[in-house]
């Protein structure tokens, strides 16, 4: 098994968004290809973070491993097209994926059992 922490966020782009952030780009792409993966995050109590939720669940990701925030809102990068189509990106700060928690007793046995933490 994998173990992935990191972010999870929305690109936001002018006419849309999408979920992005390297650790899950990385974590979505494993469970592709067919590894047993899981991801730990965090997200924000707020209906991006809900929306977040509802896709892990369509990808099969395991739920309990996501963390809600109440006071910080859900990731997000905000992606602005150059003329020449060359995205510029400005980083929302001080989002719940920045206050990952380690909790021991739920995430040491998993760390334990990984072939690999990234």
């Amino acid at each position: 098994m994998i173990c992935v922490v990191g972010e999870i966020l929305f690109d936001v782009f002018p006419s849309y968004k999408r979920l992005g952030g390297a650790p899950f780009n990385f974590a979505f792409h494993l469970k592709n290809l067919g590894f047993p993966v899981r991801f730990i995050s965090r997200i924000g109590n707020d209906p991006d973070g809900k929306k977040i939720l509802s896709l892990l669940e369509r990808y099969r990701f395991d739920l309990n491993d996501i963390q809600l925030d109440d006071i910080h809102p859900t990731g997000t990068v905000k992606v602005k097209l150059d003329e020449y189509g060359v995205p510029q990106f400005r980083i929302t700060s001080d989002v719940a994926y920045d206050y990952i928690e380690f909790i021991p007793e739920s995430h040491r046995e998993l760390i334990r059992q990984a072939e690999l933490v990234y």
